[in-house]
């Protein structure tokens, strides 16, 4: 197995990084960290990186579809880690568990290239990976400042009683206009940053979905097919098997190859498929998808012909068999300049014929019957559709040959499922001539490559929160600055440093949690007023007539969430620098 150059480098940065640990020793300690409990978080979160591989490779899960397990082990065993090393410690161990969520994050990324799929970054171990960092250190310092919040005062103490409302009293507070200002800013960034998230994450997954439901519409859920995509010939009774899958909605057979297409004008290269016209509909929604024409004139092609007569005349020959009909795109259409009614000629560039000039390329005339606007410049450009006979005929197959039986489900999303239980009835043998492609292997780079664009948007994105988190650092440092008094008289009547950080705490999750609260509803309601009336964006461009926004619960609930912890770890900082402030330099200063 070669292992790419990455994976060598990722290892000279993990082995430099634990000499760096090592060697600076003395350094760590001077500031306070601890190497056993450095040790002890890494050994927690590699373990528990271990037991979650454990339990994926146990049950033959895929990390693609089981995004809420992998992410709920990983935020749980972090906010644990964090726990435990402030239970230990009897402080807030920062600086600690960043060394021990870096070496282990090293050590995850060597994992990860080592098992690295062709589809490189955009694999999902590595597109995780992107995330897995920031949400074990937000975590980590999550469950690390809520440990030292509930046992800091060498007892458990869930509760917040006075220090509650002092906290709301400071916020409301209006002695000081200038941080009123800074509180209404904080309030104000963190919606913005919470919008435009949501919005953003909305925008990406209407792309997506728009992008999905048209490539599933020309080539349907799951294709079973020739391992060496050749011909094969389709049992009639194991066909209609496929009807009592409660899995499979819908099925027809189909043929396809490479052809040319030439009119009086132009000529194009595409793809022809023969299908049938009453079954496929039901599979490919793009046959439903007519600008103009209908599907009539190639269901009457099916339906039994009367022998023809002869002609009138004493040749005794029968009259030109039917022109057969076919179904273009929109930009065939338009690049042949054709029109519903005309005849365009299929030309084959593999078959040849016999003329009186030697060999020649096979071509068959069809008519015109509908075009198709499936709104994805390739399928419109490049597909056309016949009758299987019609098909048949000129890719010169035998009356049940096939190339494959098209298949769609309820669920798209189990089309993998769809697939193996259409395969074990079309080859019950097993003989492994045939496999089942679905639409998720025929487009993985393409999807693999949308998913990680929306990981790394919300990577970036996140960092607006981040930016607005900085202003409720702002708020807090100037409550503190300006209460220094009042901290110094809760300190002389008693109070804790715990109770002190409980007060500024809850300051600070008061602005964000409005502010994420605000910014959530407005995402919501934005997302509903563009899905109501649209934002219009030009088709001829685009090719879609108004801008998706599929804003999903899990997005909405996964970026408030991710938004309170930021708010979370970035007020505690300036609580924290309030709880140690000694009583008399707060009376001294009041």
């Amino acid at each position: 197995m070669t292992l790419p150059l990455s994976f060598y480098i990722v290892s000279g940065v993990l082995v430099g990084a634990v000499l760096a640990v090592v060697r600076f020793r003395t350094y760590w300690r001077r500031h306070g960290v601890s190497f056993a409990v450095v040790a002890g978080a890494g050994v927690t979160l590699a373990i528990a990186g271990l037991a979650l591989f454990a339990v994926f490779a146990l049950f033959d899960l895929d990390l693609e579809r089981s995004q809420p397990l992998f992410w709920g082990w990983v935020v749980t065993a972090a906010t644990l880690t964090g726990l435990g090393a402030a239970l230990k410690s009897r402080r807030l161990p920062g600086l600690d568990l960043l060394l021990a969520v870096g070496l282990v994050y090293l050590a995850s990324v060597l994992f990860a290239l080592a098992a690295a799929s062709k589809a490189g970054v955009a694999a999902p171990p590595l597109r995780a990976l992107l995330v897995v960092p920031a949400a074990l250190e937000l975590f980590a310092y999550f469950g690390a400042s809520l440990g030292y919040l509930l046992w800091g005062a060498g007892r458990f103490e869930p509760r917040v009683d006075y220090e509650g409302k002092i906290g709301r009293r400071f916020l409301l507070s209006k002695s000081s206009t200038v941080l009123s200002t800074v509180t209404a800013i904080s309030v104000v960034g963190v919606t913005l940053g919470v919008w435009l998230v949501i919005i953003s994450l909305g925008v990406l997954s209407g792309f997506e979905d728009d992008l999905q439901r048209k490539i599933i519409g020309a080539n349907a859920h799951v294709v079973v097919h020739h391992r060496q995509s050749l011909p094969f010939a389709l049992d009639g009774a194991r066909l209609r098997q496929l009807a009592d899958l409660p899995e499979v909605t819908a099925f027809a057979p189909t043929i396809d190859g490479e052809i040319a297409l030439a009119s009086q004008s132009n000529f194009t290269g595409g793809i022809l498929y023969g299908m049938d016209p009453v079954r496929s509909p039901a599979v490919l929604t793009v046959l439903t998808q007519l600008a103009t024409g209908s599907l009539e004139p190639l269901v009457a092609e099916l339906r039994p012909q009367a022998p023809p007569a002869a002609d009138d005349d004493d040749t005794g020959l029968a009259p030109p068999a039917p022109v057969p009909g076919l179904v273009i795109g929109r930009e065939m259409a338009s690049t042949l300049n054709v029109q519903v009614g005309d005849r365009v000629r299929i030309i084959s560039p593999l078959l040849e014929v016999l003329t009186p000039v030697g060999p020649a390329p096979k071509s068959l005339d069809f008519r015109v019957a509908a075009i198709f606007n499936s709104q994805m410049y390739e399928f419109d450009a490049r597909y056309a559709f016949a009758t299987l006979p019609a098909a048949r005929r000129f890719f010169e197959l035998g009356a049940d040959e096939v190339t494959g039986v098209q298949l769609a489900g309820a669920d798209p999303e189990r089309s993998d499922a769809i697939g193996a239980v259409a395969l074990k009835t079309l080859d019950p043998e097993g003989s492994g001539m045939l496999e089942a492609l679905d639409w998720k292997r025929r487009n993985q780079t393409l999807f693999a490559a949308l998913k990680l664009e929306r990981v790394v948007a919300f990577v970036v994105l996140a960092f607006i929160i981040l930016v607005a988190s900085f202003s409720i650092v702002n708020t807090l440092t100037m409550s503190v600055i300006e209460k220094r008094k009042e901290i110094a008289i809760l300190k002389t009547t008693g109070a804790t440093d715990v109770s002190v950080m409980k007060v500024f705490l809850v300051q600070g999750m008061l602005v964000g949690a409005f502010g994420t609260l605000i910014g959530a509803v407005a995402a919501v309601v934005t997302a509903l007023l563009l899905k109501r009336f649209g934002f219009g964006i030009p088709g001829e461009v685009y090719y879609i007539d108004s801008l998706p926004v599929h804003v999903g619960a899990g997005d909405v609930m996964l970026v408030v969430f991710a938004a309170i912890v930021i708010v979370w770890d970035f007020a505690v900082f300036p609580a924290l620098g309030g709880s140690r402030l000694a009583p008399v330099e707060g009376l001294r200063d009041g």
